[in-house]
């Protein structure tokens, strides 16, 4: 929609270049940007709302427009008008390290998609115009045409075709609409400031609007300054050596409880499922029903992780239940900030992998489970923002009972997709054993066993009580696992009773 004419308009306008300035500041301090200067003097003027340096000497010449008057979306006719086009072959044209881009809250998906297929060519001419171009629609094909002109190419030559591909390359449109961008300024003050909130937005406020900082480069050291005069506390830096040791902490007390069947993993389809979803950098949700073998999943998991030096820490939450929010939670487990804050700080460059475990027991081990709920939320999106700058993504796994994840709304409503650009949940289903596993762990008294018998021992939780049990012990009648409990628990109490125990204590222990 169009912002109402008039003052108001210029206010809302100017509101929301003032956020995407803030926005691009605090990526300096998060270590993303190198430097930023709003509104550059000379050639680095030119259609230039904020000009950004990285880290790797790349510049970027950002434009933001709040609106295009009355329209839901851009086109060739909008940028030509707002001389756009010619900003952009002015600035392209310095040199190879630079880029420009449009950040606006509406759409304008032919030049993202320009842009991607771009990126995503042979490098011969012919293949990019042939067949990304004019196999496209009619719309498509015209929208190309038409920037070849308006950037003073011949879409029939060559060399002015790779020239289109060259510039298409370093030529961006960011969608961010208001509320995402505000959400966002809102997680990374969150994330790197110490002091509150409100206090730090209205710092950075003033910072853009009455400090005399337009035409020069800002940088950390100019922030440092500026926060340490407002008293303003920056939170946790890179490589901070509290971080570190206390995952690993937290990891061993996750880890002392899992006992292998046999004294080690058997290798399972599932584990490979797990594994791919970090290769590809999805979140995950491993469900299974009781006793299925899901914690043999996640030790796969943490195997691979310490095998590939791949950050990550992993949480029972019937142990550790979240509780008031993120940061708080993350500090009650002796870490600086919350466990996303946390583990991004130790791998800012690599993926990281978060594992919470028992989501299901937050129904069992609270009377009401929905503040844990609302931190397991809170955390999502803290890795979803965090993710949005990362090369390297922080990957979620979530473990979960088949039934819970398809019956509690409360735990469902974590995993839904709330907009198109979302992406989805996988989920890896762990299921029962496969009969020549049981087989061969069972060995040659397995023929000898009942039907309902052998179905009940694919059941990992099933099989691993019916290993413990003696010989000797006469299971053959067994058809539920309860049967098999009791079973394991009379031998228990017996032996017990040899060593001296009494009964009494037994059944006060269990």
């Amino acid at each position: 929609m169009p912002f109402e004419k008039g003052g108001r308009a210029d206010k809302q306008g100017n509101r929301y270049e003032i956020h995407c300035i803030i926005y691009e500041i605090l990526k300096i301090l998060n270590e993303t940007n190198y430097s930023v200067v709003i509104e550059a003097l000379g050639v680095d003027e030119v259609g230039t709302d904020i000009l950004v340096t990285t880290f790797d000497g790349e510049k970027e010449h950002q434009q933001c427009k709040a609106r295009n008057a009355s329209k839901e979306y851009w086109g060739i006719l909008d940028l030509k008008g707002k001389g756009i086009f010619s900003t952009w072959k002015t600035q392209l044209n310095r040199d190879n390290n630079r880029r420009v881009s449009l950040v606006s809250p509406i759409a304008f998906s032919f030049l993202v998609d320009l842009h991607n297929r771009s990126c995503n060519t042979s490098g011969k001419a012919e293949d990019f115009y042939d067949i990304q171009i004019m196999k496209s629609s009619k719309e498509f094909q015209k929208f190309y045409k038409d920037f070849c002109v308006e950037m003073d190419l011949n879409n029939e030559k060559e060399v002015d075709v790779l020239k289109s591909i060259d510039y298409l390359k370093r030529i961006f449109y960011k969608q961010i609409s208001e509320y995402e961008l505000q959400e966002r300024i809102n997680q990374n003050i969150q994330y790197l400031f110490s002091s509150e909130q409100k206090s730090v937005y209205n710092a950075l406020l003033s910072f853009v609007t009455v400090e005399n900082i337009l035409g020069k480069e800002i940088t950390q050291s100019v922030l440092s300054d500026y926060f340490i005069k407002q008293e303003i506390v920056l939170r946790l830096k890179e490589g901070d050596k509290r971080i570190a040791p206390r995952i690993d902490e937290i990891n061993r007390e996750y880890r002392e409880n899992f006992r292998a069947l046999q004294g080690t993993l058997i290798h399972r389809d599932e584990f490979h499922d797990c594994i791919k979803s970090i290769e590809n950098e999805r979140s995950t949700i491993i469900s299974g029903g009781a006793g299925s073998g899901k914690s043999g999943c996640t030790e796969a998991i943490l195997n691979y992780c310490e095998k590939r030096k791949i950050p990550h820490i992993a949480i029972k939450l019937d142990q550790r239940i979240p509780y008031r929010n993120c940061e708080i939670w993350g500090q009650g487990l002796g870490l600086p900030n919350s466990i996303a804050y946390s583990l991004h700080c130790v791998s800012r460059n690599e993926n990281a992998v978060i594992i919470l475990d028992q989501l299901d027991a937050l129904r069992w081990t609270q009377t009401n489970s929905s503040e844990a709920l609302a931190v397991c939320m809170e955390l999502i999106r803290q890795v979803e923002n965090l993710n949005y700058e990362r090369k390297k993504k922080i990957i979620i796994m979530f473990v979960c009972r088949t039934y819970d994840l398809e019956n509690d709304n409360n735990i469902k409503s974590l995993f839904e997709k709330k907009k198109a650009s979302e992406n989805v949940w996988k989920i890896v289903k762990v299921g029962d054993f496969k009969e020549a596993v049981v087989k061969d762990i069972i060995g040659k008294n397995y023929e000898q066993l009942s039907f309902k018998l052998k179905r009940l021992l694919r059941i990992p939780s099933n099989l691993y009580i019916w290993k413990h049990l003696d010989e000797n012990e006469n299971c053959g009648e067994c058809l539920t696992a309860s049967h098999l409990i009791d079973k394991w628990f009379e031998q228990i109490c017996r032996k017990s009773v040899i060593m001296g125990l009494q009964q009494r204590t037994i059944n006060e222990t269990k």
